[in-house]
Order: structure tokens, then sequence, then C-alpha cells
């Protein structure tokens, strides 16, 4: 059964036997699926969206919340291809002009911000459709969990971090102990689908034919707070 945000804030309660620090506990789930996102991109935070650019256009807006960008794709009826994606210094070192630059379809993009910046600028009508990762929310009561197995992470991390808010450290640290634990089952599990869905895909050849590409993941090992806590 996945967790609705009412189930996490119920669970802190029986944790911390407390029922007036519900402000505190929705502000922690909040910050715990963040945490939880920079300490390993689970597969479902991965999301497609389709964007729409016209004639002149420079820029699209990221859609709100993309903390990653892997993949985007130009749809021009019933043919596709990817967009290049480089660092800006890349891109302006060797076309300091976009705007001023041949109109066309975009070929190359970098992301600064919340934008997706085009080269080179767009001449016509088009889908680019982005393939992002995007940190969990929920932002009501009846919100569920999207991302299997993590409810246990959600719970400890929030007691830990509620406990913590009211100076009760020892017990805190069990429940950072706890999170941790927690945390590493799910990651392996995720892990564990990524590679049945890797295997499936490179055991079907038409994977290639339509264009499928590697999606880009972060390792923990990579990631700049992996090892710290943010209580």
């Amino acid at each position: 059964m996945a967790f609705s945000k009412i189930n996490i804030r119920t669970a802190v309660q029986d944790n911390i036997g407390r029922t007036d620090k519900d402000s505190v506990i929705d502000n922690s789930i909040t910050l715990a699926l963040e945490a939880i996102g920079r300490r390993h991109r689970f597969r479902v935070m991965r999301t497609e969206s389709d964007l729409s650019i016209v004639a002149d256009d420079l820029l699209i807006a990221l859609p709100s919340g993309t903390v990653d960008v892997h993949e985007a794709r130009i749809i021009d009826g019933t043919s596709s291809y990817p967009i290049l994606l480089k660092t800006k210094k890349w891109i302006t070192d060797r076309w300091p002009n976009i705007d001023g630059d041949s109109k066309g379809k975009p070929v190359r993009a970098y992301v600064e911000g919340s934008n997706l910046y085009l080269q080179p600028q767009c001449d016509d009508s088009y889908t680019v459709r982005l393939t992002v990762t995007k940190y969990p929310t929920l932002a009501s009561d009846s919100d569920t969990l999207s991302i299997p197995g993590v409810d246990e992470c959600v719970i400890n991390w929030c007691t830990a971090y509620v406990l913590r808010s009211y100076e009760k450290f020892q017990e805190a640290v069990q429940w950072e102990r706890r999170f941790e634990t927690a945390l590493k089952f799910a990651m392996k599990d995720d892990r564990a689908r990524d590679a049945v869905d890797f295997r499936a895909e490179d055991s079907n050849p038409v994977a290639d034919r339509v264009g499928y590409g590697n999606v880009q993941s972060s390792e923990p090992w990579l990631d700049p707070f992996h090892g710290t806590n943010n209580w």
C-alpha cells in the first residue's frame, strides 16, 4: 500500500508520541523527499513532458521541479531526433551570437537555471520531448508516495528531524540509523528494477531502431550529499 501524506504524519506522531508537531512534520516530509532524491535518482522520478516551441524561440522553460535533464528530442510530425545537450560554455564558445545566427531546427541546447537554451534559434513550430528527473512531492493529505518502498525511509527521516527540533538528539540518532538502513534496501531494490529493464531492453532489437538511449543516472558516490545528513 502506498503511504499518503496523512499516513506519514500519523506514523511520525506515533513515533514521537506527540500530536502538536504537525507543521514541523509537514515541513520535514518535503525535506525528506528532497534528501532521498539527492541520495539516489529513483527510476520513477523520471518523467516525460511534451513542450511546444515556435519560430524565434531561443529557450524553453523546464517543467517545474526539474533537477536533472536526461534527454531532449525534437518531435516533427512522425519523425524525431535528439537535441545534443552540452554546457553553456561549449555552445557559446562556438556560437557566441545565437540570436544573430541563421534560424533552424534546434540541434543543441544547454541548461541554465530553469530554462533550456536552444541552438540555433527556432525557425518553426515543433514539440520538444523532455525526459527529466523531478523530486517527488506530497502537496495534499491524500497524495501518495510515487516511489515504491521509500515510505519507511520518509517516516524515519521525518521522525529524526522532528526529534532534533526539540533536542531529543539521542533518540534522533536511532531513527537516523533506521533511515540509512531502509534507504539502502530501497536503493538496492530500485537498482534491481533498472537492471531488469536494461536486460529486457537490451534483448529487444527494436529498441535500437526506434532510438532508445541510455538514461543518465545519479550514483550515490557521485553525489556531493552522499554520506551526509541533512537534518
